[in-house]
């Protein structure tokens, strides 16, 4: 056997164990971490004659003598790394992290901090009515390796919080961590943390669990002390934050996402090709040539109706001479300047199938200029479904990774939707869906609606074994006809 003593950079002594020459270094340092107690957010490393050691490398492979001989290796200890990345150019982990609380405790300014780097003073949206979703991709490092994790933060506004058994309450515990916050500042409303822990959603939910305490750069008398009691009697992991002064928010995160990848068994999703898009333009002042003015022109497209037709709706030919070419000339010159926002106006052209379906009409619809997630949800819970398609296509062409996010909001819509009307559930859904493909352009039905729509329908009819055959059928169907468009 061998003696493995680690030692400090000083020299002195950590500890020491008997190992056989067929350990591996990952066998040492599990023992090391287990006898030094160390946190599992810190990265130990070690050094043999100042070469760091692998994992995967042998007692027995170091040119060692043979045992019974004591090995001296050098213990470095090192915060585990989570890193922003730009975009996932390969496979990503994706995890999830909603953040609710007391009300006007800070939620959104420790959400904006953390996801865009700003702070507003009137960050205090406690009056808006749905979940922001904020995307930050990462690289996490677990074990050997750094994880790409595309990390999905939702600010849970206050009003979600009065309906413990709403759907959003219960989507919230089923997601990987919960971040509750409390107002250090003014009083520490302790009530409503203990209202969402003892709601019935938590008691199934397995999600990773802390207590912050926000605004600590103002923290009154006591309400530190007080949170923290609150923290240790229900398990919960405590930090004190100042979203104002961005103190503390990354160390959060941190914590959490190293918690959650430690237990979380990885599940990489591909990232596929985004939808097959030509071009986006932004209309621009500036002349035509022909017969209209630019104003002429820019007020026509701003009656447009989205996804339509630009040229077969507005008889673009007998308006601007000299032919429909006039049209993607005049797009085409003027999305260089990138200008006049204030006409609202935002148009693309998809690809077409193939060569044989390019016609001398470039196909012009018109989308959202800037589609909110707030507006498909809204969208789907009036049954409208052409506008949830435009705002669905142009939140896709904003973030074409993003598709599955898009699905929270879709189901959301559908739940209140199923409310309003009378008809059978099923088949609302199943016509909402179907109404919400056609009105896609046709090159991009399936990626959009098999990513984004058709998962959650799924889930909102029950797509269970046990379902019926009606519901079987629709969903069937439904599924076929997305993969046949």
């Amino acid at each position: 056997m061998y003696t493995i003593r680690l030692l400090q950079l000083s020299g002195s002594s950590f500890t020491e164990f008997e190992l056989p020459p067929a350990a591996s270094i990952r066998e040492v340092l599990q023992r090391a971490r287990a006898s030094l107690g160390c946190d599992p957010k810190i990265r130990l490393q070690l050094l043999s004659a100042d070469r760091q050691l692998q994992r995967q490398e042998i007692l027995s492979s170091l040119g060692l003598p043979g045992p019974p001989f004591q090995v001296d290796l050098q213990l470095l200890q090192q915060p585990r790394l989570v890193e922003r990345i730009g975009r996932h150019t390969s496979e990503y982990q994706r995890g999830d992290i909603g953040i609710c609380g007391q009300r006007v405790a800070g939620k959104t300014s420790f959400f904006n901090q953390y996801v865009h780097r700003r702070f507003h003073a009137d960050d205090t949206y406690w009056w808006h009515t749905y979940p922001e979703l904020g995307v930050v991709n990462l690289r996490v490092e677990k074990e050997d390796s750094m994880v790409p994790v595309r990390l999905h933060l939702w600010d849970m506004h206050a009003r979600w919080q009065c309906e413990w058994n709403s759907e959003v309450h219960r989507d919230m515990f089923r997601k990987h961590a919960i971040i509750f916050v409390v107002d250090l500042e003014y009083n520490v409303n302790l009530l409503e943390i203990k209202g969402l822990l003892n709601g019935p959603a938590s008691e199934t939910g397995s999600a990773e669990r802390v207590l912050v305490g926000n605004k600590a750069d103002a923290a009154a008398p006591g309400n530190t002390e007080e949170a923290e009691a609150f923290a240790t009697a229900n398990g919960l992991t405590y930090f004190e934050a100042s979203a104002k002064d961005h103190e503390s928010v990354d160390a959060v995160l941190r914590h959490i996402l190293l918690s959650v990848m430690d237990k979380l068994e990885l599940n990489l999703t591909c990232v596929g090709p985004p939808p097959r898009l030509d071009r986006i333009y932004r209309i621009e002042e500036s002349q035509l040539s022909g017969h209209a003015t630019v104003e002429q022109a820019l007020n026509m497209l701003q009656s447009l109706d989205y996804l339509e037709d630009v040229e077969e709706s507005l008889c673009w030919e007998s308006l601007f001479a000299p032919s429909l070419g006039a049209l993607d000339d005049f797009l085409c010159k003027q999305a260089e300047a990138r200008q006049l926002e204030q006409w609202g106006l935002r148009f693309l052209i998809p690809s077409p199938s193939s060569l044989a379906s390019t016609s001398l009409s470039p196909r012009f619809v018109r989308v959202p200029a800037n589609p909110r997630t707030e507006d498909l949800r809204d969208a789907v819970a009036a049954g409208q479904a052409r506008l949830a398609a435009a705002h669905l296509l142009a939140l896709c062409v904003d973030d074409p990774l993003d598709l599955q996010a898009l699905s929270f909001f879709v189901k959301d819509g559908l739940g209140e939707l199923k409310c309003r009307t009378r008809a059978p559930p099923v088949r609302v859904v199943a016509a909402f869906a179907m109404a919400t493909l056609r009105a896609l352009p046709p090159r991009l039905r399936a990626h959009v609606g098999a990513e984004a729509l058709l998962p959650c329908l799924k889930e909102e009819v029950g797509w269970e074994a046990a379902c019926s055959e009606d519901k079987a059928e629709l969903l069937l169907n439904l599924d076929n006809t997305t993969r046949k468009l």
